[in-house]
């Protein structure tokens, strides 16, 4: 979250109590803010495509669609380590 968030959002609620007096969208920010707040942090990708190389394949658009699937397994568990995700992009070599 941005470091003047607090203020901007008090900003906000300022600026909608002197032009119109309705704060609905200033409490919707802040139960989105919360919301956010208490929410969990996605993982950093076990693995990039400089790793997709190292590993011997060559560089092409599907880079991005590896990385996808790689990426959602370890979002779902299926994988935890690097070394499962660098196993899971060796079956992409032609």
């Amino acid at each position: 979250m941005s470091e003047t968030f607090k203020t901007e959002i008090e900003l906000h609620k300022y600026d909608c109590l002197a032009s119109h007096g309705k704060l609905d969208n200033y409490e919707f920010l802040l139960k989105k803010q919360e919301e956010f707040l208490n929410q969990k942090a996605l993982p950093v990708p076990l693995i990039n495509g400089k790793d997709l190389i190292q590993a011997g394949l060559n560089p092409s658009p599907d880079f991005k669609k590896i990385l996808g699937r790689i990426y959602n397994m370890q979002l779902e568990g299926i994988i935890s380590t690097r070394v499962e995700a660098l196993s899971e992009a060796e079956k992409f070599k032609s």
